[in-house]
């Protein structure tokens, strides 16, 4: 499908969360403001080299540099994810908009004490063939390739 497009973020070890960590709520709180902060400017400079903002779509995710299962790293891509709602990538991460989040891990080796983090968007066509639903997008949104109604 036309529209897919990758970002890449690089996680240091000391801004890395799991759901299984033992962090204190401020210091959780502390490190999803910066994790935040920093994504909303990887998506801002993906926008300036051409990634289009969805409004349904899947992402698949791409867990590098770390020894557990991926899926533990959703405490760490949550705040990301966020960060591209707050750069109007999409209107919400709820299911109604992001549909599915596939997480696998990404064998190519890094420097220790870094993680990588690679989200690919694949947008997701609002209506099937003969007009069928697929999502819960149908009121706010047109198809994926075009412009969402909530940016109108």
């Amino acid at each position: 499908m036309s529209g897919a497009y990758a970002v890449e973020f690089m996680v240091s070890g000391m801004n890395w969360l799991t759901t299984v960590g033992d962090e204190d709520s401020d210091r959780r709180a502390r490190t999803r403001a910066r994790l935040r902060a920093y994504g909303r400017g990887v998506w801002a400079r993906a926008k300036q080299h051409g990634a289009r903002p969805v409004c349904t779509y899947m992402l698949l995710v791409l867990v590098g540099g770390r020894a557990e299962s991926p899926v533990l790293a959703a405490e760490t891509l949550k705040p990301l994810i966020d960060a591209g709602t707050d750069e109007g990538m999409w209107p919400d991460d709820d299911p109604a908009h992001r549909v599915m989040t596939l997480y696998a891990p990404d064998p190519r080796r890094l420097a220790a004490g870094v993680a990588s983090i690679h989200m690919l968007v694949v947008p997701v066509p609002t209506r099937g063939a003969g007009g069928v639903r697929w999502t819960g997008c149908w009121t706010r949104c047109t198809p994926a390739w075009a412009p969402c109604a909530c940016w109108r």
